[in-house]
């Protein structure tokens, strides 16, 4: 058990034993655990000491969890497909079949996306559809795995030595994967608590924090028309696509969603806009009489 609100949390063992466990879904007063070996188990949750209950048993690497209604989905990371339980009969069917290595699942709505490690993007299908098609959200990432949804804010980890937090706004006609974190030591499962990114770095054990609320920081973004020169720079820039608009306000803001820089209308004025960043990424955010505008830029 971990206790986020501590300073420095202490984790203590609470069941042992269980052979390979890949993630578990909390679901009112049951817990369910998928294994390495092929299960997925269920556990009294107020009393996890308690003797597991085998829902399905011969899979091959089951990875994660949704449960719809009395069915419980789940993605098999070598047997390529998602697949669905019937908690009353205990029936398990294949949904969609033929997938390159099917990572973590999350439902917003009545779509359930798929971090589509082998395939390089995220997916998803309608889980109303009698014969669902799969359909690309994003593509371009490298070895999406972890996946977790905030409202319709997609958050997604790359599994890669140097890998990166990607927010997806998957409200959006057509979705971009927006970089929030970078550099990171194979990031894989992420969360939220207290409006804090949580994240684990698998290829050096470590969990992460973020503090800030990067959940917010596209909101209300429209068509990007303009472009920053020079990106990457050592601080200083100009941009370019802002003739005709009405400009109210440009800040930097970090990955985090903290407001590091807020310019001037003298600035804004003159085009010319100077700051003492440390190097790394960041986001130009523009506020103007159309929407908002995003840009990320790179201090060297």
């Amino acid at each position: 058990m971990l206790i986020l609100t501590a300073t420095n949390p202490t984790a203590e063992d609470v069941v042992t034993g269980i052979n390979g466990p890949t993630s578990l879904l909390f679901d009112g007063d049951d817990v369910y655990i998928s294994q390495v070996g092929g299960l997925i188990t269920r556990r009294d949750a107020s009393d996890l000491t308690s003797n597991q209950v085998t829902i399905a048993s011969g899979l091959v690497t089951p990875v994660s969890m949704v449960r719809i209604d009395n069915n419980l989905y789940f993605s098999e990371f070598q047997g390529g497909r998602i697949g669905r339980v019937d908690l009353t009969t205990g029936t398990v069917s294949t949904v969609i079949n033929g997938l390159n290595f099917p990572e973590q699942i999350v439902l917003i709505g009545d779509e359930l996306f798929i971090a589509h490690a082998g395939a390089n993007r995220v997916s998803k299908f309608d889980v109303t559809d009698t014969t669902p098609t799969l359909e690309d959200v994003v593509t371009g990432l490298n070895n999406p795995a972890g996946i977790h949804a905030e409202g319709s804010i997609l958050l997604v980890t790359e599994f890669v030595d140097n890998g990166s937090i990607f927010r997806i706004d998957t409200s959006q006609t057509s979705p971009t994967a927006v970089e929030i974190v970078s550099g990171q030591n194979n990031p894989f499962g992420v969360s939220f608590f207290n409006d804090d990114l949580y994240f684990v770095q698998n290829g050096s054990g470590i969990l992460s924090r973020f503090q800030g609320n990067v959940l917010s920081l596209t909101d209300e973004i429209v068509t990007n028309t303009i472009t920053v020169f020079p990106n990457p720079n050592q601080g200083q820039f100009s941009i370019e696509g802002l003739q005709g608009k009405i400009v109210n306000d440009i800040t930097i803001v970090d990955v985090t969603g903290r407001i590091i820089k807020q310019y001037t209308p003298q600035d804004i004025a003159l085009n010319i806009f100077d700051s003492t960043l440390s190097s790394g990424a960041y986001f130009l955010a523009i506020d103007t009489a159309e929407g908002r505008l995003i840009e990320r830029i790179i201090v060297q």
